[in-house]
């Protein structure tokens, strides 16, 4: 993180402050007020109290001044002490051109003895703005994305794919697992620090090269019920990365099912939406071209998102940095819950997902800061096609997003698709290492 700035001094005819900047965006103002200033606020301070009161034998805002003062003290007091705070306040932002991030940042105010005619001190104490660091492209450097090619495996898979969505599913009840079948197994997972063990359900073609060789090896020749230690292949796709040491598992074969797929030939090319089998092949590497293309720009905008959090640190305030916190760790529960995650199991983790919550809420933020401001200098904007093209992708693969406010959907949209081009601004201007 960056250093703190040495103290500041301002001053005008009213008043001088000393600013000191503090750790998590925090700014202190110790302000001396003229005796001359706090006079002109007393004044204002009776005359608006004069105006809203009536007394016997007076109109409505005539009464003496000296019957006012003495009669009262406490309201000329009490306004006398909020017009000094925020007209105070207000002219000392202006004058140091610091701001507050938001109208709750202020959360510390003390003033001394305030008498008229007589100077006056008062701190302050609130988060300000961050002060984030202007991004130049030239200064970071990425790594040259090399594309893969597309080759005939690559096409054969997808057809593989197509045949296998097209085929005769037989359900095999009295054989065991062999090798070439789809299997639903049930993975129980159990931990000496959980009291209950976790269940988890996941389908797998056992094939080499699609299922872990660990576990192919022990789910061939397994019958549909039987159950069998599957701790040997804790590692293998599928088990998300979530697993704890010490942790065992009890593997069960569900369900076997074969898949008898068609032959490809021009009757499946049609099914597929193609016109004939040279057609669905031509399509399907046009259409990993584009795939390849989308995920060469994911993996150069997730280049750029690391090099700008190496490159630009700076602080947070305080207060943001922890409601991103809490709004991830509570998602980071509510998963748990809905995973079947007991409250005690939950607690022996919470340090772990604070820490975690904490870690991603502050990379989050610092490359919104970033991001917009890079977006703002550069002055770049979507267009209605962009956000239009966007929403539909958004509502495609999440279906979440159907259940998204209209306008907010859009909102969320537009700075999706702002940070985007902002990300890709810096990919065409950064260097890259060969």
């Amino acid at each position: 993180m960056s250093e703190h700035q040495s103290p500041q001094e301002f001053k005008n005819e009213n008043l001088s402050v000393t600013v000191k900047h503090e750790p998590e965006c925090v700014v202190a103002f110790d302000v001396t007020l003229t005796p001359t200033a706090t006079e002109a606020a007393h004044e204002k301070a009776l005359r608006n109290v004069s105006k809203e009161i009536e007394l016997p034998g007076f109109r409505k805002g005539k009464a003496p001044k000296q019957v006012v003062m003495e009669r009262y003290k406490k309201a000329i007091q009490d306004e006398f002490r909020d017009i000094i705070l925020n007209t105070t306040f207000q002219e000392v932002l202006k004058l140091t051109n610091i701001y507050p991030y938001s109208n709750e940042s202020v959360h510390d105010v003390k003033l001394d003895k305030l008498v008229p005619n007589e100077p006056a001190s008062i701190k302050y104490k609130f988060e300000q703005y961050p002060q984030v660091p202007v991004v130049n492209p030239a200064e970071l450097t990425l790594k040259k994305v090399n594309p893969p090619t597309i080759d005939d495996g690559s096409v054969q898979e997808v057809i593989e794919r197509i045949r296998r969505h097209h085929a005769q599913w037989e359900e095999i009840i009295d054989r065991p697992v062999q090798q070439g079948d789809d299997v639903e197994l049930e993975l129980e997972l159990r931990n000496p620090a959980l009291h209950e063990p976790q269940r988890r359900t996941g389908s797998y073609e056992v094939v080499p090269g699609k299922m872990d060789e660990k576990l192919l090896g022990l789910v061939i020749g397994k019958q549909v019920n039987e159950s069998f230690d599957g701790t040997p292949a804790l590692n293998q796709p599928g088990t998300d990365g979530e697993i704890e040491a010490n942790t065992t598992c009890v593997i069960k074969v569900n369900r076997i099912r074969h898949a008898n797929t068609p032959e490809l030939d021009d009757e499946l090319a049609k099914k597929a939406g193609a016109t004939d089998v040279a057609n669905l092949k031509d399509k399907i590497i046009k259409s990993l071209e584009k795939q390849l293309n989308d995920t060469i720009v994911d993996l150069k905008r997730e280049q750029v998102q690391l090099a700008l959090l190496q490159k630009y640190p700076f602080e947070l305030p305080r207060s943001l940095l922890q409601a991103e916190t809490q709004r991830r760790l509570d998602k980071k529960i509510d998963h748990m819950k809905e995973s079947h995650f007991k409250e005690d199991e939950i607690n022996k983790l919470l340090q772990k997902l604070e820490e975690e919550a904490k870690t991603e809420a502050e990379q989050y933020l610092r490359l919104q800061f970033l991001i917009f401001k890079l977006a703002d200098e550069q002055k770049i904007t979507v267009s209605k096609e962009d956000i239009l093209q966007q929403m539909l992708k958004t509502m495609m693969h999440n279906r979440e997003a159907m259940n998204i406010d209209s306008e907010e959907l859009r909102k969320q949209t537009v700075n999706l698709v702002t940070a985007q081009k902002a990300l890709d601004y810096v990919v065409d201007h950064a260097q890259t290492e060969e």
